[in-house]
């Protein structure tokens, strides 16, 4: 059974016990989905108080100005929980997981103009630059410490880059990360201007011809759009997760 639990993090697990596991990068100590509280079961109220007080610590000595948690899967907030995470200010979310077999995915109408290819040396050039306009529009800080990550995953054995490109242009890409049984979907996205033009379609259509005998798997937020469209395609869903991220650079706002 895959579970959220499987999704790749480039984290390392630093603390563990029968509550929750703790996750950190120090190469990536700006990205909240590497570092970050994974609960294994639903904390009380006082239980989740220690626990940030401790990660608060954590990160504060690391000059990290955040602290996310990721919590059980498919279980929804205790009432006490809730209502202690929204006086805090703690932004939530709703993660879905999907999965889909290649041989069922429903492509729809391609667009012949669109080429996709694995990044290799000729064209990791091309996906540097298209990752860096994706990622300034965060911050210019965050663009730039986000490229040593790319560069980091290029150099992967488990980590394959792809890049699409309409009429020579680079428009979209995804990084696909390889399991003994599934290749999860990571980092997916089609440039503003270029998207509902056939890109994202053709994108998956490549991931599927590269998946043979593997379960594709992704991760998709809630309430974003493009969750009809992996519906519409065939992905199932999967379950759900709850996330509560605090960015203290917001707070001081």
């Amino acid at each position: 059974m895959i579970t959220f639990s499987q999704i790749d993090h480039p984290g390392r697990l630093v603390k563990e016990c029968d509550l929750y596991q703790h996750f950190h990068n120090r190469q990536a100590r700006f990205m909240y989905d590497y570092n970050f509280i994974r609960f294994k079961k639903m904390p009380t109220v006082q239980e989740f108080k220690a626990i940030e007080d401790q990660f608060k610590q954590f990160h504060a000595e690391r000059k990290q100005e955040f602290i996310k948690f990721y919590w059980p899967e498919n279980e929804p907030f205790p009432t006490d929980l809730e209502h202690y995470l929204q006086q805090e200010n703690y932004e939530q979310g709703v993660l879905e997981l999907f999965l889909l077999e290649p041989q069922d995915f429903k492509a729809g109408k391609l667009n012949s103009a669109v080429t996709v290819e694995f990044v290799d040396d000729g064209t990791f050039g091309d996906y540097l630059q298209l990752q860096y306009q994706q990622d300034i529009e965060i911050s210019t800080a965050f663009a730039s410490q986000k490229s040593q990550l790319h560069r980091t995953r290029f150099e992967s054995k488990t980590t394959k880059q792809v890049i699409a490109y309409l009429k020579g242009e680079p428009v979209g890409a995804v990084d696909l990360i390889e399991g003994a049984a599934t290749i999860e979907i990571d980092n997916f996205f089609v440039k503003t201007h270029y998207q509902k033009q056939g890109v994202g379609t053709k994108i998956q259509q490549f991931v599927m011809q590269q998946a043979e005998g593997k379960t594709v798997v992704l991760v998709a937020d809630a309430e974003d759009t493009p969750r009809e469209m992996y519906l519409k395609q065939n992905y199932q869903y999967n379950g759900f997760q709850l996330e509560s991220l605090k960015d203290f650079t917001q707070t001081k706002k």
